[in-house]
């Protein structure tokens, strides 16, 4: 009878276990049932912790090695992503050429509801729930990335001195790989454990890193730390081709809080300009708690004021967010040489329409020949003057005021999408440090969020933050929406560290 009971309870265990899904496809978004979950992030969650919880180091190798099935599931969520998009931006063309023919049909009736087939409804309504779904789906990722990196720290606690050496060196692997989402997870991994070992890895992939973005992102990592040497590391990289990895570096040596950083910083001021600039001045004063002008004869004149024997105080000052320059719109000046302008021209853009033009072309005038700029418009979709970044000579100032010029105000306003086309322009093309990028923006907005993919003013904020992690793309925001709820756009003008204009909050 026992043995019956006990073949019994095998049974019902394997069939459990042939209905779980394996660690492959828990981690995979795309394979199939995985829109159906309930819960997709639970069911990967408990895969990944059954692989763990062994103690294994076989197993634990291979959970992390196996987190490339998310990579791969990730990506081919994308690719479900941008079908949806474009079938319910298909659907959505129908639907409104449908109501232009009845329009041009029943003129007198536009007052009216227009009627449209049963398909050409279901369909545009199935296309936008298949995307926002996509969406829900891929904004879970980043949730799921930063409880990998808490399981490992707890299940850390528990291994045997030399398990854990063998974790450590088997995430390191992990910073060879070529896609820079799985880099980048590797090095939160590394980041979030305590052990010298992990430490010593970060370290080492300063000499490894090639992609601007990801090494920027592991400067500061690594500066909170303040490893051994890290001054003469980071003085190296004030000579790096990407402003982003200077920048890092400079706010780095202001954390070490020292007369010879300051000093460091003083004197890399008479070789930078544009963004750059401003970063330094941000950087200095979160060290000295003093203004001083762009100039390091003005700086060095003040610190001989203070003494031989001056030094910073303890305490860090929150950096200070900069608006000075030639170029100034809306009351926003800024000094960067490498500007992105993005208009609202929606319907609700109509009254104040010949102003923002007015202002745009006042600042572009002001653009030096050696500056990079770029000018998006929006309403229902965004449109470029030019693909990427065009030097500011007469004749591109010209024809840039031309294309604003031409556009008049219609349609609702596709915000995410805008914010989406400056942040592609803040990416380097295949991680090159001699790619140049957009490092500022001045946003304008007529309208709440009417169109899109993402019209949830939440959901763009948070997307814009988690995006510009990396990028840091400094977000002038200049809100005429007149609506009170518009707090998203001061959010992330704060978020970017940059000005913004409207009615208080």
């Amino acid at each position: 009878m026992r043995r019956l009971i006990l073949l019994l309870v095998c049974l019902c265990t394997a069939t459990a276990l042939a209905k779980d899904p394996g660690f492959k496809e828990a981690l995979d978004p795309s394979y199939e049932g995985f829109a159906g979950q309930s819960n997709p992030i639970e069911l990967r969650k408990h895969a990944f912790n059954r692989a763990l919880g062994s103690g294994s180091t076989a197993k634990i190798k291979s959970a992390l090695k196996n987190l490339k099935w998310l990579d791969k599931g990730m990506d081919n969520l994308e690719k479900q992503i941008e079908r949806y998009y474009a079938a319910y931006l298909k659907e959505l063309g129908i639907y409104n050429a449908t109501i232009a023919a009845y329009h041009r049909k029943y003129p007198e009736r536009s007052g009216e509801g227009v009627p449209i087939t049963a398909k050409t409804g279901k369909d545009l309504d199935a296309a936008k729930g298949y995307w926002q779904k996509a969406v829900s789906a891929k904004r879970r990722e980043p949730e799921f990335e930063e409880w990998v990196v808490h399981r490992i720290r707890e299940l850390m606690i528990v291994l045997p001195d030399s398990h854990r050496i063998q974790v450590i060196a088997a995430i390191a692997t992990g910073a060879r790989n070529r896609d820079r989402r799985g880099r980048l997870r590797t090095i939160g991994m590394l980041n979030g454990l305590v052990e010298k070992q992990a430490k010593v890895a970060l370290f080492r992939i300063l000499d490894q890193e090639r992609d601007p973005l990801v090494l920027a992102h592991v400067i500061r990592l690594v500066s909170s730390q303040r490893p051994e040497g890290l001054a003469e590391t980071l003085t190296g990289y004030l000579d790096n081709p990407a402003w982003q990895v200077r920048a890092a570096a400079a706010h780095g040596l202001a954390s070490l809080r020292t007369r010879q950083s300051t000093e460091t910083l003083i004197d890399r001021l008479g070789y930078e300009d544009g963004r750059m600039v401003e970063e330094l001045l941000a950087a200095l004063e979160t060290l000295t708690r003093h203004k001083g002008e762009p100039t390091p004869e003005s700086w060095r004149k003040w610190l001989d004021e203070k003494g031989a024997d001056w030094k910073p105080s303890p305490g860090n000052v929150p950096a200070a967010r900069h608006a000075s320059g030639e170029v100034r719109y809306y009351g926003v000046r800024t000094r960067s040489k490498a500007v992105v302008f993005c208009v609202d021209l929606s319907a609700r853009s109509a009254p104040v329409a010949k102003r923002v033009k007015r202002e745009l072309g006042l600042a572009i005038d002001k653009l030096t020949d050696d500056s990079l700029f770029a000018v998006l418009i929006y309403a229902d979709k965004v449109k470029a003057w030019k693909k990427g970044l065009t030097y500011a000579n007469g004749g591109n100032k010209r024809s840039a005021k031309s294309f604003i010029e031409k556009w008049k105000p219609g349609g609702p306003a596709n915000v995410h999408a805008a914010l989406d086309a400056c942040l592609r322009l803040a990416i380097p093309k295949k991680g090159s440090a001699n790619d140049p990028t957009a490092d500022t923006v001045y946003f304008t907005a007529c309208s709440m969020p009417t169109a899109g993919a993402v019209s949830l003013v939440y959901q763009i904020s948070e997307e814009i933050a988690r995006r510009n992690r990396l990028q840091r793309l400094r977000f002038h925001m200049i809100d005429l929406t007149g609506n009170p709820q518009a707090v998203f756009l001061e959010e992330i003008a704060h978020m970017s560290r940059g000005m913004y204009v409207g009615p208080p909050r």
